[in-house]
């Protein structure tokens, strides 16, 4: 049994994969959780996956737990089935590397752009003939709404709704209308961008948030593929002939 760890911003995803497919999700808010869930799948290899420094505790107990299960920890030291030509690959997101080396093996030969919507909105770029290129990263809708109201004195917080006003008439409705409008005009613009200089682009959205954006975007080679970080996390597994 394999398990792959993504630990995000917001949330900790665990997929555990059986046969070379994933047979359950996990998803929890406290990394205290982990454990508690890991002890479920005994003798398992764990690939760790983290946007943030692993905390000193969850460490010592993946040191004290060797004998249980077999523990890697993606860095950016991991050998990996493509090719990263990131300037400075000790300061990539170990996310977005993941879900580039997801998006190079499962559309192999292809031009992709990969559109991660959670707490920040990261588009990576994954050439056909060069591995991955880099791309950009911009606030997601709930950080949006958080800046409104942090550096705002009257300005109320907010969460996503499904229906907005173009024209709002009142503050929660300019609130809302500003923040997902301009969010989605944001990614359309960009996929259209891209597609300038990448004719035959792939694109693939993935990130907690991506269902949303998908439902309002009317573009050809659109997919959506929620678990791209841990396909690419497994693949790295794979690489490694663990």
């Amino acid at each position: 049994m394999k398990i792959t760890i993504d630990i995000g911003n917001s949330y900790t995803k665990m997929a555990i994969w059986e046969n070379n497919t994933i047979v359950h999700i996990h998803k929890v808010a406290d990394i205290n959780s982990v454990w508690g869930i890991l002890n479920q799948y005994q003798k398992a290899i764990i690939l760790w996956c983290s946007v943030k420094p692993i905390p000193n505790f969850m460490l010592e107990r993946i040191n004290a737990n060797k004998e249980t299960h077999q523990h890697i920890i993606f860095s950016a030291e991991t050998a990996i089935p493509i090719k990263n030509n990131y300037e400075t690959p000790a300061t990539l997101g170990l996310d977005r590397l993941a879900a580039a080396i997801g998006a190079a093996i499962h559309y192999p030969r292809k031009d992709v752009l990969i559109i991660d919507i959670g707490t920040c909105i990261t588009y990576d770029l994954v050439a056909a003939q060069n591995g991955y290129m880099g791309g950009s990263i911009s606030p997601g809708f709930q950080l949006r709404y958080q800046s409104l109201h942090n550096y705002t004195a009257k300005l109320p917080l907010l969460s996503l709704v499904a229906k907005t006003n173009l024209v709002g008439s009142n503050t929660t409705q300019a609130i809302q209308g500003g923040v997902v409008n301009g969010l989605l005009a944001e990614v359309k613009q960009m996929i259209l961008q891209y597609q300038a200089t990448y004719p035959q682009l792939q694109t693939i959205l993935c990130g907690g948030d991506a269902v949303f954006v998908a439902q309002h975007l009317e573009f050809k080679n659109i997919y959506l593929e929620k678990n791209l970080v841990h396909l690419g996390l497994y693949a790295v597994l794979e690489h490694l002939s663990l």
